[in-house]
């Protein structure tokens, strides 16, 4: 059995059509929401679907994420984003590499966004998930339950926990690539702007290589949040976001 361990925060909008994707995937699954403290409906939208398992954590990915990790009952971990789709076939595929040695790895992706700016966005980031075995979470990594044990579990850092997790997985084994996409949402680029997105994300990742703390890096990450100060601030980009919950859920990170 595979756990899909989902951290969420404010997401009501999103979470009908989300918990439906999950619970249409081929295989045998587990899937546990682990809410941030959500002012929203997201805990009772999870609550009223019985497959469900809901959790409470503090709020951030990594300890969230790890929350569930503590919970679950699969012998493999997935860990994946509110605002990310899977192939229908991805646990099998998972099953498959596990069966075979693999003891973690994640999946290409891909923006769920016809500019062809972030066609080439794509095919850097999976290029460089490949060279480096530095996925992000937008990648969906997963790992053996054994593997992520004696990686220490997931990194409880308010940010570059998804590049920390990867760090430690590589320690225990070589990961996996797997080449069929997770559909992403384009809002931070639709949002920001390609260019203005791509450019904080290079300027935090390399002051993370160089040894800057995560939590000194969290205030400068490019949130979209309804309301939130940084979404009042955002930059005039052009784009208009599309609004349904099927593609461009707004995002709560």
């Amino acid at each position: 059995m595979i756990s899909i361990l989902v951290p969420v925060l404010n997401e009501a909008r999103v979470m009908p059509e989300l918990l439906q994707h999950l619970l249409a995937l081929d295989g045998d699954k587990q899937i546990l929401v682990i809410d941030g403290g959500s002012t929203d409906e997201t805990r009772d939208v999870a609550r009223h679907c019985p497959p469900v398992r809901l959790l409470s954590a503090l709020r951030g990915r990594g300890r969230q994420i790890q929350t569930g990790a503590e919970a679950a009952r699969g012998r493999i971990l997935l860990a994946l984003h509110a605002d990310c789709r899977l192939p229908r076939d991805a646990l099998s595929q998972i099953e498959t590499v596990c069966a075979n040695g693999t003891s973690w790895g994640w999946f290409d992706l891909r923006y769920d966004s016809p500019c062809t700016s972030l066609r080439v966005v794509e095919r850097l980031l999976n290029l460089r998930s490949r060279i480096w075995a530095d996925p992000t979470g937008e990648n969906a990594v997963f790992a053996t339950r054994e593997a992520w044990n004696e990686a220490g579990g997931c990194p409880q850092e308010p940010l570059m926990e998804d590049f920390l997790l990867a760090r430690r997985l590589r320690r225990v084994g070589r990961g996996t690539a797997l080449r069929a996409p997770v559909l992403c949402s384009a809002r931070r680029y639709e949002f920001w702007g390609v260019a203005n997105m791509c450019v904080r994300c290079i300027l935090l990742w390399l002051a993370f290589r160089l040894g800057a703390p995560p939590s000194a890096l969290a205030r400068f990450y490019p949130h979209v949040r309804t309301g939130s100060p940084e979404a009042r601030r955002a930059p005039s980009t052009g784009a208009q976001p599309a609004e349904p919950v099927t593609r461009n859920a707004r995002l709560t990170y």
